[in-house]
Protein backbone atom coordinates (compact mmCIF):
# COMPACT_ATOMS: atom_id res chain seq x y z
CA UNK A 1 0.00 0.00 0.00
CA UNK A 2 1.23 3.20 -0.89
CA UNK A 3 1.59 6.16 1.21
CA UNK A 4 -1.92 8.14 1.80
CA UNK A 5 -2.34 11.67 2.27
CA UNK A 6 -4.15 13.71 4.91
CA UNK A 7 -6.18 15.23 1.92
CA UNK A 8 -6.83 11.59 0.56
CA UNK A 9 -8.21 10.81 4.37
CA UNK A 10 -10.34 13.60 4.44
CA UNK A 11 -11.71 12.84 1.02
CA UNK A 12 -12.69 9.53 2.99
CA UNK A 13 -14.63 11.17 5.45
CA UNK A 14 -15.98 13.08 3.20
CA UNK A 15 -17.11 10.61 1.39
CA UNK A 16 -18.58 8.62 4.51
CA UNK A 17 -20.47 11.54 5.31
CA UNK A 18 -21.96 12.17 2.33
CA UNK A 19 -23.25 8.77 2.15
CA UNK A 20 -24.69 9.05 5.94
CA UNK A 21 -25.91 12.11 5.50
CA UNK A 22 -27.60 10.53 2.23
CA UNK A 23 -29.15 7.70 4.07
CA UNK A 24 -30.35 10.35 6.72
CA UNK A 25 -32.26 12.43 4.19
CA UNK A 26 -34.10 9.47 2.66
CA UNK A 27 -35.13 8.11 6.06
CA UNK A 28 -36.48 11.06 6.83
CA UNK A 29 -38.65 11.31 3.51
CA UNK A 30 -41.77 10.21 4.20
CA UNK A 31 -43.20 10.60 0.41
CA UNK A 32 -40.79 7.28 0.16
CA UNK A 33 -43.41 4.98 1.12
CA UNK A 34 -46.38 6.94 0.40
CA UNK A 35 -48.93 4.90 -2.27
CA UNK A 36 -49.79 8.07 -4.23
CA UNK A 37 -46.73 9.85 -5.50
CA UNK A 38 -46.70 12.60 -7.65
CA UNK A 39 -44.18 12.26 -10.67
CA UNK A 40 -41.98 15.15 -9.20
CA UNK A 41 -41.93 13.09 -5.90
CA UNK A 42 -40.65 10.08 -7.94
CA UNK A 43 -38.13 12.02 -9.96
CA UNK A 44 -36.47 13.60 -6.62
CA UNK A 45 -36.55 10.38 -5.08
CA UNK A 46 -35.22 8.66 -7.87
CA UNK A 47 -32.10 11.43 -7.90
CA UNK A 48 -31.28 10.69 -4.39
CA UNK A 49 -31.10 7.32 -5.08
CA UNK A 50 -28.84 7.47 -7.84
CA UNK A 51 -26.68 10.00 -6.11
CA UNK A 52 -26.29 7.76 -3.25
CA UNK A 53 -25.56 4.75 -5.87
CA UNK A 54 -23.22 7.02 -7.33
CA UNK A 55 -21.23 8.45 -4.56
CA UNK A 56 -20.99 4.33 -2.75
CA UNK A 57 -19.23 3.61 -5.95
CA UNK A 58 -16.77 6.87 -5.70
CA UNK A 59 -16.35 5.96 -2.47
CA UNK A 60 -15.62 2.20 -3.18
CA UNK A 61 -13.49 3.31 -6.65
CA UNK A 62 -11.42 5.60 -4.11
CA UNK A 63 -10.65 3.36 -1.71
CA UNK A 64 -9.55 0.59 -4.61
CA UNK A 65 -7.48 3.25 -5.90
CA UNK A 66 -5.07 2.82 -2.87
CA UNK A 67 -4.77 -0.92 -3.73
CA UNK A 68 -3.73 -0.79 -7.53
CA UNK A 69 -0.89 0.50 -9.23
CA UNK A 70 0.00 3.86 -10.46
CA UNK A 71 -1.15 3.90 -14.35
CA UNK A 72 -4.31 2.20 -13.29
CA UNK A 73 -4.96 4.39 -9.96
CA UNK A 74 -5.37 7.65 -12.06
CA UNK A 75 -7.77 5.75 -14.01
CA UNK A 76 -9.86 4.90 -10.96
CA UNK A 77 -9.39 8.97 -9.74
CA UNK A 78 -10.89 10.06 -12.83
CA UNK A 79 -14.08 7.52 -12.57
CA UNK A 80 -14.23 8.96 -9.09
CA UNK A 81 -14.09 12.23 -9.95
CA UNK A 82 -16.88 11.18 -12.63
CA UNK A 83 -18.65 10.02 -10.37
CA UNK A 84 -19.11 12.86 -7.55
CA UNK A 85 -19.73 15.10 -11.14
CA UNK A 86 -22.80 13.16 -11.59
CA UNK A 87 -23.78 12.88 -7.82
CA UNK A 88 -23.34 16.87 -7.85
CA UNK A 89 -25.72 16.77 -10.46
CA UNK A 90 -28.51 14.32 -8.85
CA UNK A 91 -28.31 15.87 -5.38
CA UNK A 92 -29.04 19.90 -7.41
CA UNK A 93 -31.74 18.21 -8.76
CA UNK A 94 -33.58 16.41 -6.24
CA UNK A 95 -32.99 19.81 -4.34
CA UNK A 96 -34.62 21.77 -7.09
CA UNK A 97 -37.24 19.80 -7.50
CA UNK A 98 -37.98 18.81 -3.74
CA UNK A 99 -37.66 22.48 -2.98
CA UNK A 100 -40.43 23.96 -5.88
CA UNK A 101 -43.03 21.54 -4.86
CA UNK A 102 -43.73 24.33 -2.07
CA UNK A 103 -43.47 27.29 -4.07
CA UNK A 104 -46.89 28.22 -4.41
CA UNK A 105 -47.69 28.45 -0.96
CA UNK A 106 -43.68 29.72 -0.27
CA UNK A 107 -44.37 32.27 2.95
CA UNK A 108 -47.02 29.32 4.59
CA UNK A 109 -44.95 26.75 4.20
CA UNK A 110 -40.72 27.73 3.56
CA UNK A 111 -39.94 26.35 7.14
CA UNK A 112 -41.29 23.13 6.38
CA UNK A 113 -40.55 22.90 2.56
CA UNK A 114 -37.09 24.10 4.00
CA UNK A 115 -36.30 21.34 6.45
CA UNK A 116 -36.53 17.86 3.64
CA UNK A 117 -34.65 19.58 0.90
CA UNK A 118 -32.18 21.17 3.46
CA UNK A 119 -30.54 17.68 3.43
CA UNK A 120 -30.01 17.96 -0.54
CA UNK A 121 -28.75 21.26 -0.49
CA UNK A 122 -26.16 20.17 2.46
CA UNK A 123 -25.57 17.02 0.28
CA UNK A 124 -24.98 19.14 -2.92
CA UNK A 125 -22.15 21.55 -1.05
CA UNK A 126 -20.61 18.62 0.32
CA UNK A 127 -20.30 16.59 -3.30
CA UNK A 128 -18.61 20.07 -4.43
CA UNK A 129 -16.19 19.86 -1.75
CA UNK A 130 -15.22 16.08 -2.36
CA UNK A 131 -15.35 16.63 -5.85
CA UNK A 132 -12.94 19.53 -5.29
CA UNK A 133 -10.67 17.24 -3.16
CA UNK A 134 -11.19 14.54 -6.03
CA UNK A 135 -9.78 16.73 -8.42
CA UNK A 136 -6.83 18.00 -6.38
CA UNK A 137 -5.88 14.40 -5.47
CA UNK A 138 -5.89 13.59 -9.19
CA UNK A 139 -3.37 16.27 -10.15
CA UNK A 140 -1.38 15.93 -7.14
CA UNK A 141 -1.13 11.75 -8.27
CA UNK A 142 -0.29 12.88 -12.15
CA UNK A 143 2.23 15.75 -11.05
CA UNK A 144 4.06 13.30 -8.92
CA UNK A 145 3.92 10.04 -11.20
Amino acid sequence: MQYTSPIKIVLIYLFFLNITLCIISLAKNNRITAEEKSVSEKIYISCSLLGLLLLLAAFILFISSFFTPYKKSSILLVTVIICTVLSVVCFLMSFVIHYSQWNDDFYKYSINAMNPSAWNFTLFWLCMVALALSVIITCEEQLSG
